[in-house]
């Protein structure tokens, strides 16, 4: 049901508009026999639309709708008089009335009207209010848009930056081990290496490549380690694991070489739990 507002100095014709109005159940009409008295209502501001009279006591039709416009740029607002001078028609489009309608005439022709023009205005002012609905919603999931952009960028850029210092990390890492003489390997917790420095190559002639992924558990000839010396190899290992991040000596061991000769090795071993995978 669309609220309206009826403001006019003449207490016969409010009652009038009133009746034709409301015989549709479509309007529900109050009415005020003052522009002054309109204005000091707490509610005037939630109708649908204001229907006013030009000519009035005290404050005219003109200035109740600068008043109106000075509270809401949106409220729909309709000059309903006898006064028809050109001049007032065209001060009121130019204050923000939505349409003039002139008084005179059968009332039921008239009333229709008024009708049908309270019906246009407050259906465009509703789609307006909608479309800025629709637009608020749009304007505020682009910027969702784009704090989800940015923040995807953020964490593009902090990713690649973590990338680039691992490829860095990596690469100090193999330069490292790979000009020691010294032997370097990483196996997981059962024993499979992951990786074993080409250093392997000048202490048992073994190439690295044919050695990753293979198993050392005691049984194989892995780097062939002389049998008698597994114990002591593992038990180096399960020290390790009782001592993470702990440096756990291993005895010299003895490894025959490709041309079968003994070559004693010793070293540490250290079990790493937080690096993945080592």
């Amino acid at each position: 049901m669309i609220s309206i507002l009826y403001v006019d100095d003449e207490p016969d014709l409010l009652e009038l508009a009133r009746i034709f109005l409301e015989q549709s159940g479509e309007f529900q009409v109050r009415t005020s026999v003052s522009a002054e008295d309109a204005l000091c209502s707490t509610e005037i501001l939630s109708f649908d639309v204001i229907l006013s009279d030009y000519q009035m006591p005290g404050m005219d039709g003109i200035t109740f709708l600068k008043e109106i416009r000075k509270r809401s740029a949106g409220l729909p607002f309709i000059l309903f008089t006898g006064r028809g001078r050109e001049e007032i028609v065209i001060e009121a489009l130019n204050n923000g009335a939505d349409f003039y309608i002139q008084k005179g005439g059968a009332p039921k022709a008239q009333f229709a009207e008024v009708a049908n023009k309270i019906r246009y205005a407050v259906n465009h002012r509703r789609a307006e209010k909608e479309l800025q609905i629709k637009s608020d919603e749009l304007s505020s999931s682009y910027e969702q848009i784009a704090a989800n952009e940015e923040e995807l960028r953020q964490q593009l850029d902090e990713l690649t930056a973590k990338q680039e210092a691992l490829k860095i990390s990596e690469e100090k890492f193999r330069a490292f081990t790979e000009n020691i003489p010294d032997l370097t390997t990483i196996s997981d917790v059962d024993g499979n290496y992951l990786y074993i420095s080409p250093s392997i190559r000048r202490i048992t002639g073994q190439g690295p490549d044919s050695l990753v992924g293979q198993k050392y558990d005691g049984r194989s000839a892995l780097f062939g380690i002389v049998p008698e010396d597994t114990e002591m190899i593992l038990g180096s290992g399960r020290s390790a694991l009782k001592k993470p991040g702990e440096p756990v000596p291993v005895p010299p061991f003895r490894v025959r070489d490709v041309h079968g000769s003994i070559v004693f090795i010793e070293g540490t071993v250290t079990y790493l739990p937080d690096m993945k995978g080592i």
